[in-house]
């Protein structure tokens, strides 16, 4: 897998620009996200190209699934036989194919298992969907601030269980649009932190169907266990030289018990702790929810859903002296925690 270890260089002729609200909103929206390029052909997930085209990701036809978990019950089995939705998150539970189905948000099937798919996806897609942009809405507050404010000093956007990195693309989109307009942008890395090889691979095809071969040299894939990363020589070479820090931790830390969130978010701090300048930390976890954890366990998908205090308390705890906003609704919180120079 190609890596690379550059930061992007910004052309030196750009004139000094102020970035206002306006203008940003403006450079957000002059082209689709990735979001909104995401669509279904049959069963497969894809991308809609510029060119109309299509970018195939993922396939949840049930001969392109694993089989159901062992040990799931019996009422779980009916779920996922009379429900896609259910289906995909027992048989994929914690990946991509899940989130895409939310944000489609399309039932399929037809008589009882449309409506229950319908009911299905009301239960698990709201959430998911809030949270989703609240991640996106996060970054790109946070990508704001660095263009705004500090548009010469390097900065590097780390997405941890990053799938097929759509944060980052959407980043580079975005910093590509404010350059073709005439606004300066730092130099910058994008890191995508995965386990999943293929999920990685499919970030590469996005990326080089997307951009120009330059535009792609500031892309990273860390195919590696974020634990490993983290407590590895290879973070601090990969923020090296750099003045400014966002990392979104979106989904992941749903699946860890205490012990792996104590290491996760205590090896997050450290690196943001590292940095000289703003660092912009986005960490959205689920909080307890009756209905959404019965039918989520129902099916084999067994994140770990916590209660809010005692999310904040961990928070605060590995954040010490870092401001904290968090946001709660559906059932789930996102907290943003920013350090300032």
């Amino acid at each position: 897998m190609h890596i690379v270890s550059t930061i992007m260089q910004p052309p030196n002729h750009l004139a000094a620009t102020t970035l206002d609200a306006a203008a940003w909103k403006a450079i957000c929206s002059s082209s689709p996200s990735m979001w909104e390029r995401l669509c279904l052909e049959g069963r497969t997930f894809a991308i809609r190209n510029g060119d109309g085209s299509m970018i195939p990701l993922s396939s949840f036809a049930d001969e392109d699934l694993p089989p159901l978990p062992d040990g799931i019950r019996s009422f779980g089995r009916f779920l996922a036989r009379n429900s896609v939705f259910a289906n995909i998150a027992a048989r994929r539970p914690g990946r991509e194919e899940v989130t895409f189905y939310c944000l489609l948000g399309k039932a399929h099937g037809r008589g009882f298992s449309r409506l229950l798919d319908a009911f299905l996806q009301r239960v698990g897609s709201t959430p998911m969907n809030w949270r989703r942009q609240m991640v996106v809405s996060s970054i790109r507050a946070a990508l704001f601030d660095v263009l705004r404010s500090r548009a010469s000093q390097p900065f590097s956007f780390i997405d941890i269980g990053c799938g097929a990195g759509f944060d980052g693309l959407d980043i580079t989109r975005i910093l590509l649009e404010a350059q073709r307009r005439g606004f300066p942008i730092p130099m910058h890395r994008i890191i995508n932190i995965d386990i999943d090889t293929d999920w990685l691979s499919l970030n590469e095809r996005l990326s080089s169907a997307l951009f120009s071969g330059a535009d792609q040299d500031v892309i990273l894939r860390r195919n590696i266990s974020i634990f490993d990363y983290l407590r590895g020589g290879t973070v601090e070479r990969d923020i090296a030289g750099v003045s400014n820090l966002i990392v979104s931790c979106n989904g992941f830390a749903d699946f860890c018990d205490d012990a792996s969130l104590d290491s996760l978010y205590g090896g997050i701090s450290r690196i943001a702790a590292m940095i000289p300048g703003e660092a912009t930390v986005i960490l959205p976890i689920a909080t307890r929810n009756r209905s959404q954890e019965f039918f989520s366990h129902q099916v084999g998908f067994r994140y770990l859903a916590r209660e809010k205090e005692y999310i904040l308390a961990k928070v605060a705890h590995h954040f010490p002296g870092m401001e904290i906003s968090p946001t709660f609704a559906h059932s789930q919180v996102c907290c943003v925690i920013s350090k300032r120079p």
